[in-house]
């Protein structure tokens, strides 16, 4: 574009970043200080492996889901809705399809991973292939779940029991309490938000490149900025509410986007600049 950037090359030498940074004008830095000057990353409010991938079956799924509608009887506790990716939540907010169920048969799960074990030792490959389920509370506990492959960030909260394929992340607090919920509501809000999907684009916490899916990583993830900032987070949850219960969602969700712009001390300018970027990148 015939632009010249000057960047200082100690910016590489951070782990945070991954050792890297992208090129960008000025216009998207001081937008992008602003955000992390009143915020604290995703890590530093939901910690260790708050965020993670529920399951990861390989390619033995058949071993463990099967048709929500089965006559098949398992112990009701330990059978969780599956969802997948986007055929279980088709845009932010969304309401959680499922058509199959997960049984968290442990038993099997080692059995299996032994095997595994035993015959990737023989062949003196140090991989480390495993079927995982992760712990079984977190399948009980409200939580955020988060589309692993999508153009922009695409989330929603749930506080039923249940779980997912790898295409989906989900983020919980270790115990269930009214302040661990309203903590997600809050979170569901950010990542829904215009000025979250524009931070992600930028920051490339969301990975797009000609003719392949865009992919989201957890490290990354936890890079997003946050705010719980009291008079913030009263807005936030009044806005939640609204939009679970179906009130004018389309305001609703423009008057979140409103509030965090104001929060974040963007002017006139700023906001058209983001939203002229994100419907250059087809945001919808």
């Amino acid at each position: 574009k015939n632009e010249i950037f000057k960047e200082n090359q100690k910016k590489w030498n951070s782990k945070s970043e991954g050792y890297k940074f992208t090129f960008m004008d000025n216009r998207t830095k001081k937008i992008l200080e602003k955000i992390e000057t009143n915020s604290k990353p995703l890590i530093h409010f939901f910690p260790g492996k708050s965020l993670r991938t529920n399951t990861m079956l390989l390619n033995l799924e058949n071993k463990f889901v099967f048709p929500k509608d089965s006559e098949i009887t398992f112990n009701s506790e330990l059978v969780f809705p599956f969802y997948e990716g986007s055929k279980s939540l088709k845009q932010p907010y969304g309401n959680l399809e499922f058509s199959k169920m997960f049984f968290y048969n442990e038993p099997l799960k080692n059995e299996i991973n032994d095997a595994l074990q035993l015959e990737l030792s023989e062949k003196g490959v140090k991989n480390k292939k495993r079927v995982g389920f992760g712990d079984l509370e977190v399948y009980k506990l409200p939580k955020i779940f988060i589309r692993q492959s999508a153009d922009r960030l695409i989330a929603t909260y749930t506080e039923k029991k249940s779980t997912s394929n790898n295409s989906l992340y989900s983020l919980s607090n270790k115990l269930d309490s009214i302040e661990g919920r309203n903590q997600l509501k809050v979170a569901t809000v950010f990542l829904n938000s215009k000025i979250m999907t524009f931070y992600a684009l930028k920051k490339k916490i969301i990975k797009k490149s000609k003719g392949k899916q865009p992919q989201i990583r957890l490290s990354d993830l936890r890079r997003l900025p946050l705010s719980y900032e009291p008079t913030l987070v009263k807005k936030l949850l009044s806005l939640f509410d609204d939009i679970y219960c179906g009130k004018n969602n389309e305001i609703t969700i423009k008057s979140v986007d409103n509030v965090l712009y104001e929060y974040f001390d963007l002017d006139k300018s700023d906001v058209l600049f983001i939203e002229n970027y994100l419907r250059r990148e087809r945001y919808k």
